[in-house]
């Protein structure tokens, strides 16, 4: 390892953590790890990472903490539970939530850690599995622009676009807004798909032309082409995800009385499916509602 470099903690190797913290590993960096299922430690173990047995371990032995977990409450358990980061963390160490948190959640950590003289960076990430494997992430960061700085050599391993959007909790409220934004117009691009397919015209052909054209977005250029097509529903980014991430949208418009008709109408889709099996599965399975409402099927033609 390359002692110049800080020594880092990764807490949380899921998906999308384990393809970072191998990045890191991959880079140089010495890399405490600790997750809750152990056997998601092993082949990052062997590639030179060093188990812990706790969040506390890991922060005791570790000058910067990067988080990626599933939500704000297992965030808070990390930090406040116990054997949590608050209790290992040492003066002038950083703690990076890669994690998409609620912005008042980040706020009250990034607080209670200032207190203790450590620092904190809230900096979720977009791109998926396939950009944390490639380390092509786009990267929001809220927090100290110095903390920043120093954690962006770090941070430049995982993501391509590494953008410093403001205060703590800037980063995280970015995501949503983002990811708001996302889930509305996948949902109205199902709509459009679903109704140029029912029209007669192919399902190929018709996603083409729209990602050619003004109506393009990251659903039908990426999603329809790489999942609906191919009729690959295995989960990527879960439905549960998006509704938790637009979840917080909505509440974060509803504290500030801003009200959101058409993203509003698009979430209360999503917020009745979330309750059924397409929850576990990669969003783009939505599509299947708007076939069966129109007996189509979105898919590629035979001879392709």
């Amino acid at each position: 390892m390359k002692t110049s470099y800080p020594v880092i903690g990764f807490i949380g190797l899921g998906t999308m953590g384990k393809s970072m913290a191998r990045n890191l590993i991959a880079a140089g960096y010495s890399v405490n790890l600790y997750n809750r299922s152990p056997e998601n430690l092993l082949d990052l173990v062997n590639l030179g990472g060093t188990a812990r047995d706790s969040p506390m371990a890991v922060a005791k032995v570790s000058e910067i903490v990067l988080l990626s977990l599933p939500d704000s409450k297992a965030v808070e358990s990390v930090v406040y539970g116990e054997k949590g980061l608050l209790e290992g963390l040492n003066k002038d160490s950083i703690l990076v939530d890669m994690t998409t948190s609620q912005p008042q959640s980040t706020r009250k950590i990034a607080e209670d850690l200032r207190q203790r003289g450590i620092h904190m960076l809230d900096a979720p990430v977009s791109g998926g599995p396939k950009g944390a494997a490639e380390g092509t992430l786009s990267i929001m960061v809220g927090g100290d622009e110095k903390t920043y700085l120093k954690a962006r050599p770090l941070l430049e391993v995982l993501g391509k676009k590494l953008f410093f959007v403001g205060p703590a909790g800037s980063g995280h409220t970015l995501k949503v807004i983002n990811n708001l934004l996302y889930g509305t117009l996948f949902i109205a691009s199902c709509e459009a798909v679903a109704l140029g397919v029912k029209a007669g015209i192919e399902a190929e052909t018709l996603i083409d032309v729209i990602s050619s054209s003004s109506g393009h977005n990251h659903a039908v250029n990426v999603k329809f082409k790489e999942k609906v097509l191919s009729r690959d529903f295995s989960p990527g980014f879960t439905l549960s995800l998006l509704h938790k991430d637009m979840t917080i949208a909505l509440e974060l418009a509803e504290s500030l009385n801003i009200p959101l008709e058409t993203t509003a109408n698009a979430y209360k889709l999503i917020d009745r499916e979330n309750q059924g099996p397409l929850q576990s599965l990669d969003h783009s399975a939505l599509i299947q509602l708007f076939e069966k409402a129109l007996d189509i099927e979105v898919k590629k033609h035979p001879n392709t």
